[in-house]
């Protein structure tokens, strides 16, 4: 819920951002580039349970104000690289079928899924406005003390 957004949903909305640390890029840079609009922005510890995480409690009284204006959350959490960089995420995949006989056939495994190199930053933004802020709230702690972040 930016500002200039029509405000006419009354439901949370969940932002979920991840992308490689830039050069020289401090884990309070990167969440300062989406708190820039947001000067008020005040910390809130509760929702990191994890090493390298920030997080602001954001209030904006003038974005929907007919909901009570906008109350947002906004957790950056910094991912080192694993320990065994280079291991691909994947799928079981079987062999294709050669033809029958006595030839050899050879193969290569398509490799589909890896993680981004170097360390990852990651937004999680919750957007809400205050009429609906306390249940939002409550249904994004969950949230982080459901999941385990790796």
């Amino acid at each position: 819920m930016r500002p200039g957004s029509g405000c006419r949903s009354i439901s949370p909305t969940l932002l979920v951002l991840t992308r490689p640390a830039k050069p020289e890029e401090t884990p309070e840079n990167f969440i300062g580039t989406f708190l820039k609009r947001y000067p008020s922005a005040s910390p809130a510890t509760a929702y990191c349970q994890a090493t390298g995480c920030l997080a602001f409690d954001i209030v904006a009284p003038t974005v929907c104000s007919a909901e009570g204006g906008g109350h947002f959350l906004a957790v950056a959490l910094a991912e080192q690289p694993p320990e065994f960089a280079g291991l691909g995420f994947e799928r079981p995949q079987e062999p294709p079928r050669g033809k029958s006989g006595s030839q050899v056939t050879y193969y290569h495994l398509n490799e589909r899924f890896h993680r981004l190199p170097g360390v990852l930053y990651t937004l999680v933004e919750l957007d809400s406005n205050e009429s609906i802020f306390s249940r939002a709230a409550a249904d994004f702690e969950y949230l982080f003390k459901s999941i385990q972040l790796d």
